[in-house]
Parts: C-alpha cells; structure tokens; sequence
C-alpha cells in the first residue's frame, strides 16, 4: 500500500492492521482491514496479505514470495 506506513514489526506470523482514508485508483476509503499472513514464510512458503472493509469488500490482494523475490495480486476497480 503507497504510502501507508505501520509500526507492527515484521514477523513470520499473522497481522490483524488498518488503514484509514487510503486513497487506491480515484476512490477513498475511510477504512480498510488490513490481514496480514506471513506465517507461511516460516516454512519457506509464500506470505499474503489482504485488504478489505464490509461495505467495499476485498480492495486488494497479495501472495509474495521471499526467496523468488516475486509476488502477485490483484486491486478492485
């Protein structure tokens, strides 16, 4: 997310954040449930993140890897 910024340490387990008034592709959001996954990553599988709010639904999505580097998601439009 471009320009969101937390202070949750990175760790190699799950995370429950938000984010409020996240502009994404024209439309602001006053707040979005970010669900951070990366207890995957402690066995060297890939780590995902997800952004979501009950009246918008799913805004974001990733799976990224470590050891490739590489990751993929998806935003709504």
């Amino acid at each position: 997310m471009k320009g969101w910024k937390t202070t949750y340490p990175y760790n190699e387990a799950d995370a429950r954040l938000f984010a409020t008034d996240y502009k994404l592709l024209g439309h602001t959001y006053p707040r979005l449930n970010v669900y951070i996954n990366n207890s995957p990553m402690a066995g060297d599988g890939p780590g995902n993140t997800t952004i979501f709010s009950r009246p918008f639904g799913i805004i974001r999505t990733s799976s990224y890897s470590f050891w490739t580097g590489m990751g993929i998601g998806w935003d709504k439009l």
